[in-house]
């Protein structure tokens, strides 16, 4: 038994964890999952310092079933958070409090949490460049086996926590199992006791890491709006300029592709139309972590540039062969499928939510999750050059914005992609009356890194106010005047120098001009 002293006294934390169930997929956002009308809580398991074993609070297997002493201890929990304690959780900021806040609150009743009454276990292990999985960060200090996340877990969270299509023997979409239910209880136990273990070896955050902790969390909980009417729009002139790409692709292969997404058939189809004595193409889809559940991979309908761009820069292509892979090319591009996923992900309120990551990067930065990653938004391709009043962008968003698919072909013809891709940033708008504010340090990385290495020269370069990437390209690569060198030049530059900042070596170097359609050898 708990006694009072545990849950009652503000200098104590307590550890918890959810489980829950929701009709709406966690991978559009836990605000979403959270708010939506079936989001219900399966079980609670918490501890306080003086408890010997974690408690699991629930409502019995098929939820119905209240027992008065699991209530008696829940209530003692939440006279603890009511008084102004603390709870702890891995994670707490980015699921516990949503759960918390919009399923507990307004569902059952409970008090608020405030953000400055929850400690972030995952946040301390960021912190310290340890994983932010809790089974991999239990793994990384050393746990010992008894102190190991359950791996039957993730099986229990795919039968129990997410709907499922009705049975002849199940009329619900929810798998209520009572078996599978006490597994749970034990796994949901389990990871208290394991984020518990993870805690006793990390140091705190510091006053001010725990301020801008807690700052991240209310521009989550704030969101990024969205100018949804636009974005919807500028959606449908991209499924309509696919559908148009597709019928000119099936007119270009004979109807032997179908489909650009159509890889293999693709692949099959220009290898038999390559002219004699060109290789064969190999190319593939790459594979990347998905943004809300790092660890969980899906393939993507993009193709890196050492695929399609590459074989584009090729001599020797006939032209039904250059033109399927041209369409290929701006069919798949996971840009423009940024409009689909923006509109999932956007809530009810029309902003993104838990957007950003506390100590996301190993550097310290934020990392930007949930689906729309807004710190790797593509360069816009279109022009814009005030001097001479030319905003391409603008015209881009007003007839796109509009979801005017005809003119936008009169304007930009096979770019409308890349129109629809320079649209991507200016879709995240302030609401009327505000603005958005869009700073960085400049160079932050190789200032501080040729400080850090006591390169004295490039410290006085850039106390003259010299760029040095500029400085690079007029000197090293380019060789012409500094005021000459051009904005592709620069950019050109900037990945020589970090490159060599970062030591990137001969294959990373090799590797990236393939990018570039360039192809280096070791020699």
């Amino acid at each position: 038994m708990v006694g009072n002293r545990s849950l009652n006294t503000m200098s104590n934390i307590v550890s918890i964890d959810f489980e829950s169930r929701s009709a709406t997929d966690i991978k559009l956002g836990v605000e979403r999952y959270s708010k939506d009308p079936e989001c219900e809580v399966l079980m609670l398991a918490f501890r306080a310092p003086d408890m010997a074993e974690p408690f699991v609070w629930h409502r019995g297997p098929h939820l119905n079933e209240h027992d008065p002493e699991r209530d008696a201890m829940l209530q003692r929990l939440l006279e603890h958070v009511a008084s102004g304690g603390r709870i702890r959780a891995w994670n707490a900021g980015g699921f516990e409090y949503n759960i918390w806040a919009n399923v507990c609150v307004p569902k059952y009743g409970w008090p608020p949490l405030k953000l400055e009454q929850c400690v972030d276990t995952m946040a301390q292990a960021a912190a310290q460049n340890l994983p932010q999985a809790l089974g991999r960060c239990a793994v990384a200090v050393g746990l010992p086996s008894d102190k190991q996340k359950d791996t039957r877990g993730k099986y229990l969270i795919q039968r129990l926590c997410v709907p499922h299509p009705p049975t002849k023997t199940r009329a619900s979409k929810w798998v209520e199992d009572p078996e599978l239910f006490n597994e749970m209880v034990a796994y949901c136990a389990q990871d208290v006791i394991v984020e518990e273990a993870i805690a006793r070896k990390l140091r705190p955050l510091s006053p001010f890491e725990q301020d801008v902790w807690i700052a991240t969390q209310r521009v989550n909980l704030r969101g990024v709006p969205v100018a949804l009417d636009e974005a919807r729009n500028i959606h449908e002139v991209v499924e309509l300029e696919k559908e148009r790409l597709n019928r000119e692709l099936r007119a270009v292969t004979g109807r032997r592709v179908l489909k650009a997404t159509d890889r293999h058939g693709l692949l099959e189809w220009v290898n038999s139309n390559l002219q004699p004595g060109l290789e064969p193409i190999d190319f593939r889809d790459p594979v990347e972590s998905d943004e809300d559940r790092p660890g969980h991979e899906e393939p993507l309908a993009d193709m890196r540039a050492d695929t399609v761009e590459a074989v584009l820069k090729r001599d020797g292509l006939t032209a039904h062969v250059r033109r399927a892979l041209e369409i290929r090319a701006a069919v798949v591009q996971t840009s423009t499928a940024k409009y689909a996923k923006l509109l999932k992900i956007t809530a009810d309120d029309g902003t993104i939510k838990n957007m950003f990551v506390y100590h996301g990067a190993g550097t310290g930065r934020w990392a930007s999750r949930g689906g729309f990653n807004v710190q790797n938004i593509t360069r816009p391709t279109l022009l814009v050059d005030e001097k001479k009043g030319l905003d391409d962008i603008a015209n881009a968003h007003e007839i796109l914005g509009s979801g005017k698919h005809t003119e936008a072909l009169l304007l930009w013809g096979d770019r409308t992609m890349d129109a629809a891709v320079s649209c991507l940033r200016g879709v995240l708008k302030a609401p009327e009356g505000y603005e958005f504010i869009d700073a960085d340090y400049s160079s932050v990385e190789n200032r501080v890194g040729v400080w850090l290495a006591g390169q004295q020269d490039k410290v006085d370069m850039f106390a003259k106010g010299l760029d040095e990437y500029k400085v690079f390209a007029s000197k090293s690569l380019y060789r012409l005047p500094y005021e000459q060198v051009t904005k592709d030049m620069r950019q050109m530059s900037k990945s020589a120098v970090l490159g060599c900042l970062f030591g990137q070596g001969a294959q990373g170097l090799i590797d990236y001009a393939k990018g570039y359609g360039v192809t280096l050898t070791p020699e």
